[in-house]
Formats: structure tokens, C-alpha cells, sequence
């Protein structure tokens, strides 16, 4: 019996084409790396969609029966949404925790609740895919958590043959997360907790942290040498999130994997962009 794989594509949906963008980058490569023969032959694959301006005709046109579900938030919702400004609030605590406490956490930087609507984006795209395992009565051992403003350069075939073998989680930067049901099902909740991990307060060792983010300084150098807004950034919450998943569940740095170039941004992303949200 094959196994499943959930494909979970979440976030604005910018220039794209599949909403009211010209940009044809997205639509030019998903196939070949996503829904490709070879994968296909090996593996059922889902697709799971929430984004804001799509076209409900475009995303049928192209996904077709690979599609199972997708929302578009400024026209429906799911049955059950979460109250989005309840965890707004939850990360606007925290982050005036930090900016009364700036001789432990001293950089200058001003908060980022907005994003909070791409981890309800996030987390609505695994809302829809446990709705449809409940439906079918499946479980999607593997799920891909990618954005509708990337291209991407190669299959994702090996990829899933790592998790096969040995590894949990496979990262590229915050642009893609391939991993094991349980640690992607972590990874996709980080909505509940957003905000409540503090930039530092874990010296993680090298070789976990390298497993996840790659850049000419070292993870906990970012916000003094480069960015003073990393210390609000999604990237940190993320991390230390599945960082925290990680060792609580005994999983090894030569378990977690870095992708390499899986995908870029598109270009003149931000054209036509919205908040719907």
C-alpha cells in the first residue's frame, strides 16, 4: 500500500498567477518537483491550500484531483477558526516582556505581530488536511510545508527517501519544511506558542542550530551582527519551536537535515500583495 504525503502550501499569494498576478514561476515548477512520475508511482500525494486572493477556478485547473482542499480567507473560513487576535495579544505580552527587560534582551526593535497571520495560514493548511485524514481515514506520513511566492529547482523525490531512512526533518530556511507527521504536525502549530520563546535564552549547540538556518554569522550572533529584528522574527519562534520538539523527543542533530536549494523566492513578489486577514 502506498503512503501518503500532504502537501501544505500556505501564505500570501502574491504575484502568482493563480490569483490576480502574472508571475508563471510557481505554476512553471511545482510539478516537476511535487507531482513528478516517479514520486507519484511511489507515493499518494495531497495538496492542501490556504492563501488569500487565489482563484478558485485557476487552483482547480491546475492541481486538479491533487487538490483536496483550500482556503481562501477573504471569502470562507473553516469550521472552527481560531480567534487570531487572542494569539496577537499572547505575542504582544511576551514581546513587551522583552522591551522591559532590554539589559537581558537589548536590542531596539519593533514588534512583528503581523506575523501571526502566516502562522494561521500555516496552521490552517494542516486544520484542512487532518479534516480530509478524518474524512478518509488515512494519516499522511510525510508533509511538505512550502509558499506560494516560491519557483522551485529540483524534485523532492531524495528528499522523502532521506525521511525513509533516517532523518525527521528536512529545513530550508523559513521557504520549505519536509518532514515526519509528527514533527511537521509540531512545526505547523507554532500559532499556540508564538511569541513566548526568548531569543538566547538557549545557547543551542552549532550542530542542531546549522540543521536549520544558514548565514554568514552563527544563529545567536543574527540580531547583534546583522538583523536587531531577528529577535521578533517568525524564524526564531520557529526554531526554538521545533528546537524544543526535538530534544524533548531524544531526535539527534544527524536526524535534521538542511535542504540545500529546494526553492527561491519569485520574482517581484510583492506586487499585488494583500492582508486579508
Amino acid at each position: 500500500m502506498k503512503k501518503h504525503i500532504a502537501i501544505l502550501i500556505h501564505g500570501q499569494i502574491r504575484n502568482n498567477i493563480l490569483g490576480n498576478g502574472n508571475n508563471t514561476q510557481f505554476i512553471d515548477t511545482f510539478k516537476q518537483s511535487f507531482l513528478n512520475e516517479e514520486l507519484l508511482n511511489k507515493y499518494n500525494v495531497n495538496i492542501f491550500l490556504t492563501t488569500d486572493n487565489a482563484c478558485p477556478i485557476k487552483l482547480q485547473d491546475y492541481f486538479g484531483s491533487y487538490l483536496k482542499s483550500y482556503l481562501c480567507l477573504d471569502k470562507e473560513n473553516i469550521k472552527e477558526p481560531l480567534d487570531i487576535q487572542k494569539y496577537i495579544d499572547k505575542y504582544m505580552y511576551f514581546y513587551n516582556y522583552r522591551k522591559e527587560n532590554r539589559v537581558k534582551y537589548p536590542y531596539e526593535t519593533a514588534p512583528r505581530a503581523e506575523q501571526l497571520h502566516g502562522m494561521y495560514k500555516r496552521y490552517c493548511s494542516y486544520y484542512l488536511m487532518k479534516e480530509y485524514e478524518i474524512e478518509k481515514d488515512i494519516k499522511h506520513e510525510f508533509i511538505v510545508s512550502i509558499r506560494p511566492d516560491e519557483y522551485f529547482t529540483q524534485s523532492i523525490n531524495h528528499l522523502i527517501q532521506l525521511l525513509e531512512q533516517d532523518k525527521h526533518l528536512l529545513v530550508q530556511n523559513d521557504y520549505a519544511y519536509i518532514g515526519r507527521r509528527d514533527i511537521m504536525s509540531h512545526y505547523l502549530n507554532v500559532i499556540f506558542d508564538y511569541g513566548k520563546y526568548m531569543y538566547n535564552d538557549i545557547i543551542h549547540p552549532d550542530e542542531f542550530i546549522d540543521m536549520l538556518s544558514r548565514s554568514p554569522y552563527k544563529y545567536r550572533f543574527l540580531a547583534q551582527k546583522i538583523w536587531p529584528c531577528w529577535l521578533e522574527s517568525p524564524e526564531v519562534q520557529i526554531f526554538e519551536h521545533i528546537l524544543a520538539y526535538v530534544y524533548n523527543n531524544n531526535i539527534k542533530a544527524s536526524e535534521l537535515g538542511y535542504i540545500g536549494e529546494l526553492c527561491q523566492l519569485v520574482s517581484n513578489r510583492k506586487e499585488n500583495v494583500t492582508l486579508t486577514i
